[in-house]
């Protein structure tokens, strides 16, 4: 999978949890929702995604992910002039996103993985026989020939 196809489909899924969570149950605007998901889904997916999963591992990548998701929903919705209980609804969405986010890094791993094994291909090399090095062959028998 290519770069833009994982940050769609981190898009999608991040829209359709955010969209639940902000939407439904605070009442957030969807176009503000629509913002928010766009803008936490590529700074998540270059940050946490390509710097610091492959350096580390899933667990660290997805408390940094929580701390990344926290910040950016709770600024983001605040700015977006929201009047309602704002850290309940950043914490939901922030654990919401991280555990999207511990599955999400498999698929992105396999990815980086796939992306550096080089298959060098098939060297169809043959070692040298000759009289000189064939040991089932006495020195008489040499002369012989």
């Amino acid at each position: 999978m290519s770069h833009f196809s994982l940050i769609l489909s981190k898009f999608v899924a991040m829209l359709v949890l955010l969209y639940i969570i902000l939407n439904v149950i605070f009442g957030v605007n969807f176009m503000n929702v629509v913002w928010v998901t766009l803008i936490l889904s590529i700074a998540s997916y270059l940050i946490g995604d390509l710097v610091i999963l492959p350096r580390t591992n899933n667990i660290v990548a997805s408390v940094v992910d929580f701390v990344m998701s926290f910040g950016l929903v709770y600024f983001l919705v605040d700015a977006f002039a929201f009047d309602s209980n704002l850290f309940t609804a950043s914490l939901l969405s922030a654990i919401g996103v991280t555990l999207f986010e511990a599955f999400f890094h498999s698929s992105v791993q396999t990815q980086i993985e796939e992306e550096n094994n080089v298959n060098p291909g098939r060297y169809n090399l043959q070692t040298e026989v000759s009289e000189e090095i064939d040991p089932l062959i006495d020195d008489e028998d040499r002369d012989n020939k």
